[in-house]
C-alpha cells in the first residue's frame, strides 16, 4: 500500500476542487475518492469528517495500481501550516509539495460567501467587514478553520514552515489567475513537477465549486446565529440527545429556517475597506514575493 507522493496543500478558494478532478483523469496520477483527507491537520483529533489515524490515512491508497503520482489535496494544510507541515514532513519527508495562491483580499471574501452560502458550519453574520472584524476573537474563542477568511492569506506565514522543512525543488506554488487563464500551461507544468506524461490534456470546460454567490438565506437569523456558532443550547443537547441524533436534528432544523432564493445574490464590500484589507496584507506579500520568486506588485 503506498503513502502520497505529492500533496496539494492550498489554498482554499483557489481553485484546488477544479484542480483535483483535472488531476484524478490523468491515468498516470493516483487521488483518493475523498478529495479532502485533512490527516497531517487532524491526526488525533476529532474534526468532522477528517482522517485523524495513519492506518485510516494509508486505507484510502488502498486502490492505487501502478501510478506514478499519488496524492491528496487538503487545503486546510495551507492554513493550518504550523500543525501540518512538521506531521508531513514526519510521514513524508521526500513528498512534493503545490500551492495555487489568489489574491488574498479577493480569496478571503470568496471565502465568506461560501461560507455564508452553506448550512453546515455556515457564517452568521451577513456582513464581510464584521466577519472580519470578528475573526480574531472567533481564533481565540477556538472556532474552526473554516471561518479563517483573513488570516488564511498571510501566505508567507504560512508557507515559511515548509520552506523551513523543505527543500526548495519539493515545492511548486501557482498564482490563481494564471491557473484560470491559462489552465493547460500550468496544468502541463505540474505533470512535469509529477514526472508524468505532460501531453495529457484533461477536460477543464467545468469549473467545480465556484462561489457565484449566496443562494440560500435564514428565515430567522436567531435561530441561524445559535445553530451556527456555541451555544448553551447546543450545549445542553449533548448531555441527553446522541450525537448521531444530534446532528440530524440540527440538520434539520436548518433546512426548515432555510429560504431559497430565486437568484444568488452578493454582499456588497465597501472599497474602502478593501483598501484596508489588501493594505493588512502589504507586509506578507512583499515577503512572499521573495520566498516564491513571483512578482506579486498586482496584489498590492
Amino acid at each position: 500500500m503506498s503513502l502520497p507522493n505529492f500533496l496539494v496543500i492550498g489554498a482554499a478558494k483557489a481553485g484546488t476542487t477544479s484542480l483535483y478532478y483535472y488531476l484524478k483523469q490523468h491515468p498516470e496520477i493516483f487521488l483518493p475518492f475523498q478529495k479532502e483527507l485533512k490527516f497531517f491537520a487532524f491526526e488525533g483529533e476529532t474534526f468532522g469528517n477528517a482522517i485523524n489515524n495513519i492506518e485510516d490515512y494509508k486505507e484510502q491508497f488502498r486502490d492505487t495500481k501502478a501510478e506514478t503520482a499519488i496524492g491528496e489535496i487538503s487545503p486546510v494544510y495551507l492554513c493550518l501550516a504550523s500543525k501540518s507541515a512538521p506531521k508531513i514532513k514526519h510521514y513524508l519527508p521526500d513528498v512534493k509539495l503545490i500551492a495555487i495562491l489568489r489574491n488574498p483580499v479577493e480569496r478571503a471574501y470568496s471565502h465568506f460567501l461560501f461560507r455564508a452560502s452553506k448550512s453546515l458550519n455556515a457564517e452568521p453574520l451577513q456582513d464581510f467587514k464584521q466577519a472580519i472584524m470578528e475573526e480574531e476573537r472567533r481564533l481565540k474563542e477556538g472556532y474552526s478553520y473554516h471561518f479563517m477568511y483573513k488570516n488564511t492569506g498571510y501566505y508567507y506565514q504560512h508557507l515559511k514552515h515548509y520552506f523551513d522543512l523543505f527543500p526548495k525543488e519539493q515545492i511548486k506554488i501557482y498564482l490563481y489567475e494564471d491557473f484560470t487563464q491559462n489552465t493547460n500551461l500550468v496544468l502541463q507544468d505540474i505533470f512535469r513537477f509529477l514526472n508524468v506524461n505532460d501531453n495529457f490534456l484533461p477536460d477543464t470546460s467545468v469549473k467545480k465549486n465556484v462561489t457565484q454567490g449566496i443562494r440560500e438565506v435564514p428565515k430567522n437569523k436567531t435561530i441561524h446565529q445559535i445553530l451556527s456558532n456555541k451555544s448553551s443550547i447546543k450545549t445542553s443537547l449533548k448531555s441527553f440527545i446522541p450525537s448521531h441524533l444530534r446532528s440530524s436534528l440540527l440538520q434539520t432544523i436548518k433546512k426548515l429556517n432555510t429560504q431559497t432564493l430565486d437568484k444568488n445574490i452578493t454582499l456588497p464590500i465597501s472599497l474602502e475597506f478593501k483598501e484596508t484589507l489588501k493594505q493588512s496584507y502589504r507586509d506578507d506579500i512583499l515577503l512572499l514575493q521573495d520566498l516564491i520568486d513571483k512578482d506579486l506588485s498586482h496584489w498590492l
